[in-house]
């Protein structure tokens, strides 16, 4: 039988030591293919993804290049993963929030989490689900930001890596999936508009500060926060995002 987890890392590392991609990446540094326990994830009862769009380059600080993904020194330049370097990979990413994660970013989201039960981190009574974190664009931590990379420096990325979400969204089958994103790439991961009436259950805010509720064509639930220059689910703070954040979980039924 067909190990699907298996087969995408395999592409996707396979893809990152093209020689074109590698003059954008960091140095010293591996594909992100996920972020946090998956074996957590898969044992939770509500299974929750967050979404971004490629991982940041501080994931490989220069002051030590491997402190998040401890072990996997061992294995960064390797043609490809087998065996024992397979499960080193999948460890390090699995203990990921096990590590000194990002926290000014990750931590962004715990609101969000709480509100739909799960946590990056050691699960709760009250967050009885492990989340897990994925990119969109590229599993790749490129050394200048997605905004700042020349627009065919970012077509190379998006055509190479083209696929690898899809492919990880199915094998991942989550119930809920958090993204704070602009309108285009919802549009693009999605398939419909982000006032698209058919599928928006309930919605607050305004363009500069917003929390959405969806139902996709799948029937997972969707919910979309705007993101404020790097932060993610940002709301201002007369709004109370924990009433915002139940009235939106009420309304895709969670």
């Amino acid at each position: 039988m067909k190990d699907l987890l298996n087969e995408i890392i395999a592409d996707v590392w396979d893809k990152s030591k093209d020689k074109a991609i590698k003059r954008l990446v960091v140095k010293e540094s591996i594909p992100i293919l996920w972020f946090g326990n998956l074996d957590s994830y898969r044992k939770s009862a509500r299974k929750v993804i967050t979404v971004a769009l490629n991982p940041s380059c501080v994931e490989f600080p220069d002051k030590n290049k491997w402190e998040r993904f401890p072990n996997c020194s061992l294995i960064c330049d390797k043609v490809e993963l087998k065996g024992v370097d397979l499960k080193i990979y999948k460890q390090c990413l699995n203990n990921y929030f096990k590590n000194n994660p990002y926290k000014k970013w990750f931590n962004a989201f715990d609101k969000i989490l709480e509100a739909v039960g799960a946590t990056f981190y050691d699960r709760t009574n009250e967050t009885p689900n492990v989340a897990i974190h994925i990119d969109y664009f590229a599993p790749i931590a490129t050394a200048k930001t997605w905004s700042k990379l020349e627009q065919e420096e970012r077509n190379l990325v998006v055509e190479k890596f083209k696929g690898v979400f899809k492919r990880l969204v199915n094998e991942l089958n989550p119930d809920v999936i958090l993204i704070s994103t602009n309108a285009s790439v919802f549009k693009d991961i999605f398939g419909f508009a982000m006032d698209d009436e058919r599928y928006l259950k309930k919605s607050f805010g305004a363009s500069n500060s917003y929390l959405r509720g969806y139902r996709d064509q799948e029937g997972r639930a969707v919910v979309a926060g705007y993101n404020n220059r790097g932060t993610p689910f940002f709301v201002k703070k007369e709004m109370k995002f924990e009433q915002l954040a139940k009235e939106i979980t009420k309304a895709i039924a969670l």
